[in-house]
């Protein structure tokens, strides 16, 4: 029995519309890596010439030619790159932004990762987005090279709250945090909002001012079995070592998920610890293309639960508001695969898209967490090993006792 080819739905030959978005993208790509400006030419003048033949800006025209140029420093991604041509310059863009970080010796394997990140595995699979490639990366940053931050450190360490009184009598408020600490504070607006029916602006008036208690539960996530893992926050992504160790510090209570994908409820609501589990295997809405964050959709019955359908996590997916209203008007369908929670979308027209989960206790966020831990651990051997050199080496220059 032959396996079937491994695809992006954005290389779906069977398809029209997909073919031409891939000749889109070869096309741009292609004259972005023809008129990239090489070593030793005036960036400036290359630039300027660029945006008046394309009608673009001049800071356009040098970002887009330093990012083809940078890909040239990614030699596995470029050449996997000019074979599929799934690649769009928004998202490789991110790729770019993400990696101005990096160090120059890191490249080599941040090269092998990415392109194990952007290799189609099977048929019809969904493409990840921008923001979801620039997580990874961030992630893959921050467990590389732990003395780097791929954050700006000063939005952790000095947040910034401004106000501004306008002549026409309005008022605007400012606040600048870290992204963990806007969700938290995102989910004690949104609670505010289900429990007092006001819009959004007055629930957070009313929480500055301490008018009712409002409390919520912020699940994060992390290994069991490896040391030191790194956290992650639903809507957020991985964390850095140093937040990692905060949020571990704050939690009140921690519940072990192992069972939950063997729970079977017998009521139409999940239960807090199936529920836990979804948004931990999911990460988002599964539809195709979307990206509310998980703990802010429902828990969706593939198989309707008035029909029989279980209300567990072989049978249930989490999908916001408005992809679970397309759901139950009938307008797609979808399996979802028992083990590794991959979701097969049938749309009226006869399309078929794959999505699978992007939350850390997925099958592919489990196998991640588990090489960061390989990863610690060879580098503690790798300094193990250095230390060891390096007293051997002190030790053969030691002058002989003179007697």
């Amino acid at each position: 029995m032959m396996a079937e080819e491994a695809f992006f739905t954005v290389n779906d030959q069977g398809s029209p519309l997909a073919r031409y978005g891939r000749e889109q993208v070869q096309r741009e790509f292609l004259l972005w890596d023809h008129i990239s400006p090489g070593e030793g030419v005036d960036a400036d003048a290359s630039a300027a010439i660029i945006a008046s033949a394309l009608g673009i800006s001049a800071h356009r025209a040098e970002r887009l030619g330093d990012v083809v140029a940078f890909l040239r420093r990614l030699p596995r991604l470029r050449a996997l790159q000019l074979e599929l041509f799934h690649l769009d310059m928004y998202r490789l863009e991110g790729i770019w932004r993400v990696l101005q970080v990096a160090k120059d010796e890191l490249l080599p394997e941040i090269d092998g990762l990415l392109v194990e990140l952007l290799t189609p595995t099977r048929p019809q699979q969904e493409l990840l987005g921008r923001n979801a490639i620039m997580n990874r990366i961030k992630a893959m940053l921050d467990e590389l090279d732990p003395e780097i931050s791929t954050r700006e450190k000063s939005t952790r360490d000095c947040p910034e709250a401004t106000t501004h009184l306008r002549p026409d009598g309005i008022g605007e408020l400012n606040a600048t945090y870290s992204a963990e600490i806007v969700s938290e504070i995102d989910q004690l607006i949104r609670k505010k909002v289900e429990e007092t029916g006001l819009n959004r602006a007055d629930a957070l008036l009313e929480l500055i001012r301490g008018v009712g208690q409002v409390r919520v539960v912020l699940n994060v996530y992390t290994a069991k079995d490896v040391p030191e893992a790194p956290v992650y926050v639903p809507g957020v992504g991985w964390q850095d070592a140093t937040v990692s160790a905060e949020l571990r510090e704050r939690a009140e209570q921690i519940r072990d998920l192992d069972g939950a994908a063997q729970e079977v409820g017998t009521a139409y609501q999940a239960s807090p610890k199936l529920r836990a589990f979804l948004i931990g295997r999911d990460g988002y809405c599964r539809f195709p293309g979307c990206t509310v964050p998980a703990q802010r959709s429902q828990v969706e019955h593939c198989a309707d639960y008035a029909k029989g359908g279980a209300t567990s996590a072989a049978n249930c997916a989490m999908f916001c508001q408005h992809h679970h209203n397309m759901k139950t008007d009938g307008r797609f369908s979808y399996e979802l695969h028992p083990e590794t929670g991959e979701a097969l979308f049938n749309f009226l027209d006869g399309t078929v898209i794959s999505t699978m989960p992007q939350g850390p206790i997925a099958p592919e966020g489990a196998r991640w967490v588990q090489t960061v831990g390989q990863r610690r651990e060879q580098r503690r051997k790798r300094a193990r090993e250095e230390a060891t050199r390096v007293i051997v080496e002190e030790r053969k220059t030691e002058p002989e006792p003179p007697f």
